[in-house]
């Protein structure tokens, strides 16, 4: 299924503070995960 709409705007406030530190797939998963349960 294609991400939810505020998808992109979350990863993209979300990859400057945890570039390099975190794994952005991970990060993928869990930002999705709370879409969908919100």
């Amino acid at each position: 299924p294609p991400p939810p709409p505020d998808m992109g705007k979350v990863m993209a406030l979300v990859k400057p503070k945890i570039a390099g530190r975190a794994d952005m797939g991970e990060i993928s998963k869990l930002v999705k995960a709370k879409l969908a349960g919100a």
